[in-house]
Order: structure tokens, then sequence, then C-alpha cells
């Protein structure tokens, strides 16, 4: 039988183009906000870093994809009570602030709103004739779902108190420590120092406590001796120190040493042989951006004149912040 003839191969088919990339995108975290200085405002925290709220005040805040956020904060100090002429006593320091700086872990999701609230720092007594006025509580600080659950809650500072005249009198005593409330890493603040006392031992003021929250304010200088004596030296905050206290001085007005928080006035007296207490220092603040938060304000001065002139006024307290990063 003849050969049957050799098929044809077949032809080779053609290779199938590779299937393009197709890029990938990721949704950037951006904060809206609402509160003191914004109406709205927008925060991207990948690209401008940690959102600082340090202006007083209730924000609430949204972002639009889920985001690990650290929340850290501080709250108000307490201002530092003022001085006394007639008793020469001195107002006590106010108290710091509660804080966070290690940070609340906090899972942000969208369609929910959060609301922070960043508290006041207390405002200073004004020094008297007879009775020296006590310094304002500080304000609290908080992080928290809108009417829901909190995260961070940090108490303000107590207010120092003022100094009292007459032979009973008693020098102001130092503002109470900010309570750290809610938080697994809050930690409370440090008591104010009480003001000179006049009349009684131990004339000289208490310097105030350190924490690891706002330090509170030193208690301000009284009069008893010529020249006066030195305020009370502000409390350590975190590796910050508070402020010294000042020096007294004959018949001139002295304030207290400067520091990073509020430091309360030295008394200025009208009679070039009259004592006049130096202020009390200030207590050191949280550091968050380079700015100082929660320390509280020095006490004022106490005086010994009879012709003119009134106790020191007390430091203010500084103000608190919330950190979103």
């Amino acid at each position: 039988y003849p050969a049957y003839p050799a098929y044809p191969a077949y032809p080779a088919y053609p290779a199938y183009p590779a299937y393009p990339t197709y890029p990938t995108y990721t949704v950037l975290p951006i904060l809206t906000i609402n509160g003191p200085g914004c109406s709205p405002c927008t925060w991207n925290l990948d690209v401008q870093g940690p959102l600082y709220l340090t202006s007083p005040g209730i924000y609430s805040i949204t972002i639009n994809r889920s985001y690990n956020a650290l929340v850290k904060g501080a709250a108000g100090g307490g201002g530092g009570g003022g001085g006394s002429r007639n008793s020469f006593d001195a107002g006590g320091g106010g108290g710091g602030g509660a804080a966070d700086i290690t940070g609340e872990l906090v899972t942000l999701n969208p369609l929910t709103t959060y609301e922070a609230i960043v508290g006041l720092g207390g405002s200073s007594g004004s020094g008297g004739l007879v009775q020296g006025n006590p310094g304002a509580a500080g304000g609290t600080t908080s992080f928290r779902i809108q009417s829901g659950t909190q995260y961070m809650v940090l108490g303000g500072g107590g207010g120092g108190g003022g100094g009292n005249a007459g032979l009973s009198a008693v020098p102001g005593p130092g503002g109470s420590a900010g309570l750290a409330t809610v938080g697994v890493n809050d930690v409370g603040g440090g008591s104010g120092g009480s003001g000179g006392d006049r009349f009684q031992v131990g004339k000289t003021p208490l310097s105030a406590t350190g924490s690891g929250g706002g330090g509170g304010g030193g208690g301000g200088g009284n009069a008893a001796n010529d020249p006066g004596s030195a305020g009370g030296t502000g409390g350590a905050s975190s590796g910050q120190s508070g402020g010294s206290g000042g020096a007294g001085k004959i018949g001139t007005p002295f304030n207290g040493g400067m520091s990073a928080s509020g430091f309360g006035a030295g008394a200025a007296s009208g009679d070039s042989d009259d004592a006049a207490g130096g202020g009390g220092g200030g207590g050191g603040g949280i550091d968050f951006g380079n700015t100082k938060y929660g320390g509280g304000g020095g006490g004022g001065a106490g005086i010994d004149t009879q012709s003119g002139g009134s106790g020191g006024s007390g430091g203010s307290g500084r103000s608190g912040a919330v950190v979103i990063q």
C-alpha cells in the first residue's frame, strides 16, 4: 500500500498579553474638626503628623476611615492664691493638672463622632489688703465618643488659697492635685505648696510636689522679717522642673522665678523699710510640641506694711491640651 502523507504541523497559538498591574490606592486618614478656631478644619494624620488641640473648649471630631490612634492630654493647672497685706501671710500655689503622656490606644471609626474637651487653666487670685483671694481650679480635659464611651478623663488642679489676715491668720493652702480618672496610662498632678506663714513656726513657704502630671505651683513668700522670705519652688513634672520662687525684697515689687507655668507676683510695699515676700514659682508643665501644659500657678507673696500696697497676686495655671497621633 502507498504511505499516507504526513499531516502538516498545527500553527503555534500567539501568547496572550500579560494583564496590566493595577495601582494600589491608599485612603489617607482625614480628621474633620469643629471647635475653637475650626468651623470646620481638616487634618491629615499621615501627612501633617499629630493634631494638637490647645485652645480651651469643646471639639467634635470625625474621620473618613478606621485608624488606630494614640490620644494624649493634660488638664488645666490651678491658679495660685493671692497674698495678704495685714497678716503678711502668702497665698498657696495651684495644683497641677492630671496628664496622660504615654497615651491611650483608640480605634477611630468613620460614621462616629468623637468629642475632645481641653481644660482651661485656673485664673490667679488677686492679693488683698486684708484677705488674699483664692485661685480658680483648672478645667478637666477628656476624650470620648460623643455621649458614649470615655477613653481619657483628666482632672484639673485645685486653686491655691488666699492668705488670711488677723492674729489667728493662716497662709493660703496649696491647691489639690488634679486626679487621673479614666485611662490606662493617666497620672495625677502635683499638689501646690502652701504659702509662707507669718505667725507660726516654719515661716517659709512650702515648695510644691512633683508628679508625672503637671507640677504644682510653689507657695508665695511671707513677710515675717526683713527682707521677707523667698517664694517656694514649683514642683517638677515628667523631667520638667518648676520655676524657683523669687527672693523677698524690702520696699519694692519683686516677681517669682520664670518657669514652665505661671509664677506668683511679689508684694509691693509703699514704705522703704517694710518687708515683702517673693512670689512662688510655677509648676512644671507637660511638654507637647515644645509648649508646656497643665502646670499650677505659684502663690502670691505676703506683705508687711501699713502705708499702702497689698499682697501679691498668684500666677495663672497653664491650660491643658489633647493630642491625637
